[in-house]
């Protein structure tokens, strides 16, 4: 009996409850400023909770009600005459019928994402004449007509993630006042600035995803004060030259070009451009050559997830006025290019995590002064050189973590850095901050794993190694160069031989220069001096020959040339050669006589 007592007080003070705040059973009601804000989940049927609403309620959420479909008869109880913001989040409304909102006239913001709406009436949004922001994404719209017309006031339009393939000419004709539109999730193949017609006052205009293969060269021409283009992660290969936006649209300062097929940037690309963000991350660029940032003027500059690899010493020079913010985190950079940071004097903050950098330079930021976030995490950096922490000091965030840092005598400043109190500048992204702020060894294998502020400073040593100082560009070159002329020799010499070696080449005297009288009958095989009755001389026999010879001689040599000119020169030698062999014989032979004549 007291049970049955306690549960009728219960519900009278339930009902009591929601005839004094207002509040459906299956809501939670905030009281703030004097304004309700009741916000339903899972449970209830709509038209209950409207007939519920306390009439000071601006702000009803409904999220996970089964609603199906919206007509004039689910608010024909409201009586919330000052609600001014309607959210039905994955209520699985299909279809919206005419006049369903005429009885919310106060109603500014209206959100209908994440159902299945694929019908809209062509006069379903007529009676919210004073409504600013409109969210219809995540539906299932395939065509607009003349839906929107009645929303003369709209600022804000949402039709992400539908079935739009085309926007008809005229669809946005009285939204003269809208600001901003976005479209991303649609494929839009076949966009051109008539689908944008009306659109005067556009100012952002969102194309994400929409499956576009270039920027139509229309587009600004109904909507010429757009100040940000978000054409990010389409199938873009090129960009319009700078001249296209310029003249077209002279207004814009942030295009985010993020996830497109981008391969390169052309000289003078953003020429004469004045921007506060350019994002080309996650593209395909390569390098970043001179001039292209020529007469530009750009504060935040992405260049993140692409797969740079060289960038231009003065690449940046030209923006370095206005640049404040660079991200180039996610290329495959291996070292900080050369002097290319060293004109950004401007710069405040600096993203190079996930470049495979193996090095920092000794002066690497100290021309960047005003610096103040450094972003170095993620790469392969074994040391940090002493001015380089000094540079450390000035900044107020670093974040250094998971690098391949090498215990040995090269980490000694990095070691004392991390005992001062500067290192509270150490920013950790992870969760564990902890782990963060107390790097370890990679390497050598004896030391990895430990804290490398508790190392021991006895077993930071380094081996002794005699680097040899590499060699100038000249030097190479003229290594190389005399390398290719001995080649050269060698090669001509070994031509030689061989030729010479098949006889084509001789290297002796050439025989035609020898007289045949000098040679004597080559046929004949005695040598001179030679006797075969006496046998070979030795050096003595000829040098008691030669005396001999010479004793033996004619004493009138003109006796010889009034010869018989019938003798020829052949039996002259004869006779004259008998004659010397005659003179030996007569002396006889006595081998000591030799001896004692030499």
């Amino acid at each position: 009996m007291i049970d049955c007592y306690i549960y009728a007080l219960t519900i009278l003070l339930v009902t009591s409850a929601i005839l004094v705040t207002g509040c459906p059973t299956t809501c939670t009601c905030i009281r703030e400023d004097g304004k309700e804000k009741v916000t339903c989940s899972s449970g209830g049927s709509l038209q209950t909770i409207i007939s519920t609403l306390d009439s000071s309620t601006s702000y009803l959420e409904v999220i996970s009600t089964t609603v199906n479909s919206l007509s004039p008869t689910d608010f024909s109880g409201i009586t919330a005459t000052s609600l001014t913001t309607l959210i039905l989040r994955n209520c699985y409304i299909s279809n919206i019928y005419d006049n369903t909102f005429e009885l919310l006239p106060n109603v500014v913001n209206l959100n209908l994402t994440h159902n299945s709406i694929s019908t809209i009436s062509t006069n379903a949004l007529a009676g919210l004449s004073k409504l600013r922001s409109l969210d219809l994404s995540s539906n299932r719209i395939s065509k607009l007509g003349e839906q929107l017309l009645p929303l003369v006031y709209l600022q804000k339009l949402d039709l992400g993630e539908n079935l739009l393939t085309d926007l008809n000419s005229g669809v946005f004709r009285t939204l003269t006042h809208l600001q901003t539109l976005t479209l991303n999730g649609n494929k839009l193949e076949n966009l051109h600035g008539d689908g944008l017609k009306g659109l005067g006052s556009l100012k952002q205009l969102n194309l994400r995803h929409c499956d576009l293969t270039a920027i139509p060269s229309d587009l600004f021409a109904n909507s010429r004060i757009v100040q940000i283009l978000d054409i990010g992660f389409n199938r873009i290969v090129l960009l319009p030259s700078s001249e296209v936006f310029v003249q077209k649209s002279p207004y814009l300062n942030t295009l985010i070009a993020d996830g497109n097929y981008i391969e390169s940037l052309n000289r003078d690309q953003f020429s004469n451009m004045r921007m506060a963000k350019l994002s080309l991350a996650k593209n395909r660029i390569q390098k970043i050559q001179y001039g292209v940032f020529d007469h530009f003027d750009v504060q935040d500059l992405d260049l993140s997830e692409n797969v740079i690899t060289s960038i231009h010493r003065n690449a940046f020079s030209q923006i370095a006025l206005q640049l404040t913010k660079l991200n180039l985190a996610g290329n495959p950079l291996g070292i900080i290019p050369e002097g290319c940071l060293n004109s950004l004097y401007r710069l405040q903050h600096l993203n190079l995590s996930m470049c495979a950098l193996n090095r920092l330079d000794i002066d690497e930021f100290g021309k960047l002064q005003r610096l103040e976030t450094l972003d170095l995490s993620r790469n392969r950096i074994p040391y940090a050189p002493h001015p380089v922490l000094d540079s450390f000091n000035r900044m107020s965030q670093v974040n250094i973590e998971q690098n391949a840092w090498h215990c040995d005598c090269h980490i000694l400043p990095f070691r004392r850095w991390l005992s001062t109190s500067n290192v509270g500048n150490m920013y950790c992204s992870s969760i564990y901050s902890l782990e963060c702020r107390r790097p370890k060894c990679s390497s050598p294998p004896i030391l990895a794993g430990q804290i490398i502020k508790l190392t021991d400073e006895r077993d930071l040593k380094c081996e002794k190694v005699l680097e040899s100082s590499p060699l100038k560009k000249s030097q190479v070159i003229g290594i190389s160069v005399g390398c290719i002329i001995c080649l050269i020799i060698i090669i001509a010499i070994i031509i030689i031989c061989i030729r010479h070696s098949q006889g084509k080449i001789s290297l002796s005297c050439n025989d035609s220069q020898i007289s045949s009288t000098e040679l004597g009958d080559k046929d004949r095989s005695t040598k001179p001096f030679h006797d075969p009755e006496v046998g070979s001389l030795d050096e003595s026999d000829k040098s008691f020959v030669v005396r001999n010879f010479f004793h033996s001689m004619v004493p009138n040599p003109s006796a010889v040339s009034r010869g018989s000119p019938e003798m020829s020169r052949k039996e002259l030698d004869v006779s004259h050669r008998s004659r010397s062999y005659s003179t030996l014989n007569s002396v006889g032979y006595n081998p000591f006589g030799r001896e004692s004549a030499v």
